[in-house]
């Protein structure tokens, strides 16, 4: 395979997420690494498209996470789940935006940690019901919290360091 060929290198990345999905959690977990080097090494490539296979590598990441998140849960006990609401941290990825593809896993996710990822709206975040924790700061948030109205339940909010994100 041609070292700088983007095309591929974004094959072998279908090709290895194709493959994962038959060898469990495991496989998948290394697959999404291994795809996530392949989406940064191609954005490097491909000037003109830099951002969405930065946007992409990004997603594996966060995809990782909450395989990693996931995992974590089941292991604790019920009531150990329950006494620490075992934190998401998805902290430091660059996002920009919280996609709808995320959330289903979520669900029933009570405490979330989105600081510095470069978030600039809270897209499908407010699906997220029964969050109670939302640490979202350093970040470049437009808008208004007014677009977290639907989450009754949160209870504790970070939004510092946002500085065109209104209050109201």
């Amino acid at each position: 395979m041609e070292p700088d060929c983007r095309f591929a290198m974004l094959a072998r990345g279908r090709l290895l997420m194709a493959l994962a999905i038959e060898g469990g959690l495991d496989a998948l977990k290394k697959a999404e690494v291994e795809v996530a080097k392949i989406y940064q090494a191609v954005a490097e490539l491909d000037a003109p498209r830099k951002g969405y296979y930065s946007q992409a590598a990004a997603m594996c990441t966060a995809r990782l996470r909450v395989m990693e998140w996931l995992e974590q849960c089941e292991k604790a006990s019920p009531s150990e789940a329950m006494q620490q609401h075992t934190p998401l941290d998805l902290s430091g990825i660059d996002l920009q935006h919280f996609p709808p593809s995320l959330v289903p896993p979520l669900l029933g996710l009570r405490s979330l940690n989105v600081s510095n990822a470069n978030l600039r709206d809270f897209g499908a975040l407010p699906m997220l019901r029964s969050l109670e924790e939302l640490m979202a700061s350093r970040n470049a948030l437009v808008g208004g919290l007014a677009e977290l109205k639907p989450l009754t339940r949160l209870a504790k909010t970070d939004v510092e360091g946002n500085l065109n994100l209104l209050e109201k």
